[in-house]
């Protein structure tokens, strides 16, 4: 992304009421800036990344983040869903 662009995720999905914001990555362990900064303003508890990399879930995700006026923790549980399992997601969020 460049610097000066906006933030943007790839999807939200509503699973039981919960809204849940989705990013894909085509490459394994990439950054997740637009997510991250979704869950700083938004304050859900989880978020999902779709890539390469293998199923995990890190339930206590933490990360610092500068919003243009002050540092700020960021705290949630996040979900790794290969893509070959895309499909499934509903089903992997219940897990």
């Amino acid at each position: 992304e460049k610097k000066d662009s906006l933030a943007e995720l790839d999807f939200l999905i509503e699973e039981k009421s919960e809204i849940i914001p989705i990013e894909v990555k085509s490459e394994p362990s990439t950054k997740l800036k637009s997510l991250i900064y979704f869950m700083h303003l938004h304050k859900h508890k989880r978020a999902v990344r779709i890539s390469l990399d293998k199923y995990d879930k890190e339930k206590n995700f933490s990360t610092k983040i500068f919003d243009g006026h002050q540092h700020a923790q960021v705290k949630f549980e996040l979900i790794n869903i290969p893509l070959y399992l895309a499909k499934y997601i509903s089903y992997l969020l219940l897990k």
